[in-house]
């Protein structure tokens, strides 16, 4: 009985010890994959905050050219 105990106890320590492999693993991909997604986003921040910046400049030389417009027309 004790060499089937000890067989028993030796199967659930492969088994835990095997179940740890795989957690540490996807716990590695998921901090991999949380990084990537970091770079990704800051990535897209940056490409909006210079798309606000194109349209900022785009409404202020509208305006201006609005401006430029109405004094050539009272001309």
């Amino acid at each position: 009985m004790v060499d089937d105990d000890d067989m028993v106890l030796q199967s659930r320590t492969a088994s835990l010890a095997a179940a740890a492999t795989d957690t540490e693993e996807k716990y590695k991909q998921v901090m991999l994959t949380n990084a990537q997604l970091d770079n990704d986003k800051q990535k897209l921040m940056y490409e909006v905050d210079l798309l606000k910046d194109r349209l900022a400049d785009s409404e202020e030389h509208a305006v201006q050219l609005e401006h430029q417009l109405q004094r050539t027309s009272q001309v």
